[in-house]
């Protein structure tokens, strides 16, 4: 989700759910504000999302506050990420993916033998079908571990570069390793990308 901005895409409306958009104002002073997009188009039925505008630097220093957070409290909470993650891969229910591609090559073989002699290969055909659907289902919970893993490495890499907190906002971390940012009224919600949640009062 990389856009203009490195908050595009990643800000959602704790009241409706809506994405976040940026807007530019100018008065008092110029300065970047992200509202709701329910806010900003009226909606044909109901009112409008009332939730409150957020100015850019204020989601800047809440997004430092959040990393500094994260920093502090990461030693104990990436033992028990890790664990969690672990904790799925070894008791995901069903085939292996091996085990997936022994059972698909059997029934192609039998396939093949099926048509050459003929025969109604309609159930068999299903079986393939349904075999790769799993096999899809399978790879993608493989793939999104692996990515809560690689992202926990990265914020470890963050801890160790970081010992005693942010002192600037940075993009390219908030672009790296932030999932989203769910603005309330009161607080705002930062999740990472690793799995870990941190609020963050406003």
């Amino acid at each position: 989700m990389n856009g203009k901005y490195c908050f595009s895409q990643k800000l959602f409306c704790g009241k409706c759910g809506d994405i976040l958009q940026r807007n530019m104002w100018y008065r008092p002073e110029k300065v970047a504000v992200w509202r709701c997009a329910s806010r900003i188009r009226r909606s044909k039925i109901g009112r409008r999302c009332m939730i409150r505008n957020v100015k850019e630097p204020l989601l800047k220093e809440a997004t430092i506050e959040a990393f500094y957070q994260l920093i502090e409290g990461h030693e104990l909470a990436n033992k028990q990420i890790k664990a969690n993650i672990m904790k799925v891969i070894v008791n995901s229910k069903g085939p292996t993916l091996d085990q997936i591609d022994q059972q698909l090559e059997e029934v192609q073989m039998k396939l093949i033998q099926a048509a050459n002699q003929h025969q109604d290969c309609d159930v068999l055909t299903q079986q393939i079908m349904d075999l790769r659907n799993q096999k899809e289902k399978v790879q993608s919970r493989e793939i999104d571990q692996q990515a809560k893993l690689h992202s926990l490495d990265e914020i470890n890499k963050l801890v160790e570069l970081h010992k005693y907190g942010l002192v600037d906002f940075d993009e390219q971390l908030v672009r790296r390793l932030v999932e989203k940012i769910t603005i309330f009224q009161r607080y705002m919600e930062f999740t990472f990308k690793d799995g870990e949640v941190i609020r963050v009062n406003m």
